[in-house]
């Protein structure tokens, strides 16, 4: 049983129920489905929940109000709606704009969709990452794939430079490098672009992003379990003695002496628990020991999934994917004697992974675009916001499919005292009559001068019977005239 803020994190927001630095869109990362995975280091980020569980919320002592909830991981939410894009279907995916305040919810093209009542939209909670990938990778020219050839930079200093993780054992860029032809696409590879081999560089190790789901969290948090139940020095079983207050250490939950099962204690310690000797709800530590470690006169050392190299890889598509290992964890130094040293120039391995570990903007990166670019991206007509679509004060709405761009005549906006008319019209409200005064009846209404009713007249009554000849005639309700006045 272990217990960490990256299990307490998880356990609350897989259990809530909904839903790159900017640019750096190829940075995001998709792990492969083929063993031993993709070696990587997960980052422990600092993260702000603008809106956490209650039972992730402690009470600073100092202040007596809550402390702000840190997760390793950015939360977002996001939109995926099955759409055609070149000939078949695709899930289309915008991070949501509504913002964080269920009170005062923002436009959001999605958010609009599906409370309309469109089935097609659906809302779900994301998590990002950033990660250390532990592989080789081909610095090369950046390609325009709409006008063909190289992308130059701006001040004309040269070609924009990208990079391309390895193949391997198939590898183009390593065929290329060591003078080889490259393989035809009739093998499986991309078409070769014809790089000059002097363009190309090869680099160990990049800094990239995962996004999961609740599914793939939870993922994690297992991968994380198993790592933190391993001791870290001699990877004997760890065993859990307790839990304890961070602050004082006093032991309140004690596993040798409490009846409940492993299961409810450890339900139980993810919720603040009462110290009285700091006389707060305190989130509970995990204290653990180790026999072997404990024969030797040593301390036992716990892990977690931030701590270690993991083999990632993906088994399933879609919803029914899960993240599992390949290989099992390696500790940093253990992962360092399989790395070439002419590639971490001249540092630790330590000291290189700490250049590589700078987290990414992920506000930035989450940033959400215009309701315009949401409406494109999911192909979902534009909400109307007040303000907007020539209408002050419009309540939220929907504008036609294909209105986007739908800008109404001056006509059409109605003015204090003007009615609406046919186009080409104007139809102005007479002044209302004065109330009925004590013991007179309600007036009939005069015409103003001047005044012309409908061409054709008000019709007296609607039609019981189709007319000889005529097939069936829609139902035309008797509405009498209406100028303003009640």
């Amino acid at each position: 049983m272990a217990m960490s803020a990256f299990r307490r994190s998880v356990a609350a927001d897989t259990k809530q129920k909904g839903g790159k630095s900017k640019g750096a869109f190829w940075d995001k990362m998709r792990l492969p489905q083929t063993q031993p995975g993709a070696p990587l280091i997960v980052l422990r980020g600092e993260f702000v929940d603008p809106l956490p569980s209650p039972e992730q919320i402690e009470i600073d002592p100092a202040t007596g109000r809550p402390k702000p909830v840190i997760n390793p991981y950015f939360k977002f939410r996001q939109h995926k709606r099955a759409v055609k894009g070149g000939g078949k279907d695709f899930f289309a995916d915008e991070v949501c704009s509504a913002g964080n305040d269920p009170h005062a919810p923002q436009p959001c093209v999605g958010c609009f969709a599906g409370d309309s009542g469109d089935k097609s939209i659906k809302l779900m909670d994301a998590f990002a990452f950033t990660i250390i990938h532990l592989a080789y990778y081909h610095g090369h020219p950046l390609l325009d794939r709409e006008k063909g050839g190289i992308v130059m930079k701006q001040d004309g200093s040269g070609p924009v430079m990208i990079q391309t993780e390895c193949g391997g054992r198939t590898c183009n860029f390593c065929r290329v490098l060591q003078g080889q032809p490259p393989l035809p696409p009739a093998q499986g590879q991309d078409p070769w672009p014809g790089f000059d081999p002097r363009s190309l560089t090869t680099t160990f190790g990049k800094r990239r992003y995962l996004e999961l789901g609740k599914g793939h969290l939870s993922d994690l948090e297992g991968i994380d379990q198993v790592i933190s139940s391993q001791c870290g020095n001699c990877r004997s079983q760890l065993t859990t003695d307790g839990f304890a207050c961070p602050t004082c250490n006093t032991m309140l939950i004690d596993m040798a002496n409490d009846p409940r099962s492993d299961e409810q204690i450890a339900q139980d310690a993810l919720r603040p628990h009462p110290c009285l000797r700091c006389n707060r709800p305190v989130l509970l530590k995990e204290v653990v020991s180790c026999e072997t470690c404990a024969s030797q006169n040593a301390q036992p050392l716990q892990l977690s999934i931030f701590d270690v190299v993991i083999h990632g890889m993906r088994q399933g598509e879609g919803t029914k994917s899960h993240v599992t290992q390949g290989l099992p964890h390696k500790t940093i130094e253990e992962f360092a004697r399989t790395v070439d040293p002419q590639f971490l120039g001249g540092k630790s391995f330590r000291e290189f992974l700490g250049e590589l570990a700078k987290p990414y903007d992920f506000e930035e990166v989450y940033k959400p675009r215009s309701l315009q670019d949401q409406s494109n991206r999911l192909k979902l007509p534009m909400p109307m916001v007040a303000g907007q679509m020539g209408m002050p004060g419009a309540q939220p709405g929907y504008a036609p499919y294909g209105a986007q761009n739908y800008s109404p005549p001056q006509q059409q906006v109605q003015q204090p005292g003007q009615m609406f008319a046919p186009q080409g019209q104007q139809m102005t409200a007479p002044p209302l009559q004065p109330a009925p005064q004590q013991g007179q009846g309600f007036q009939p209404f005069q015409p103003q001068q001047g005044f012309q009713p409908p061409q054709g007249g008000f019709p007296a009554q609607f039609p019981t019977q189709p007319q000889q000849g005529q097939g069936p005639q829609p139902f035309i309700p008797v509405v009498p005239p209406h100028f303003g006045n009640k």
